[in-house]
């Protein structure tokens, strides 16, 4: 549990979070703005999802 957000900061390192939770004066890399990381995640999950649904269906029709 951290009580600040230096610990935080401290503890993973700033490279690791969106903007929205750095200081305002921050320079340094970070993992981008949070509205990104959420569509990269969404769009890799849709992309994942659909490449396991057809890898089944070939699976199922290998099998028939």
């Amino acid at each position: 549990m951290h009580n600040t957000a230096e610990s935080l900061y401290k503890s993973l390192g700033m490279d690791v979070l969106p903007d929205e939770y750095l200081p305002d004066d921050y320079t340094g890399p970070s993992a981008g703005p949070l509205q990104q990381i959420v569509r990269t995640y969404s769009d890799n999950a849709i992309e994942n999802f659909y490449v396991s649904l057809f890898s089944n269906v070939l699976v199922i029709q290998q099998m028939l």
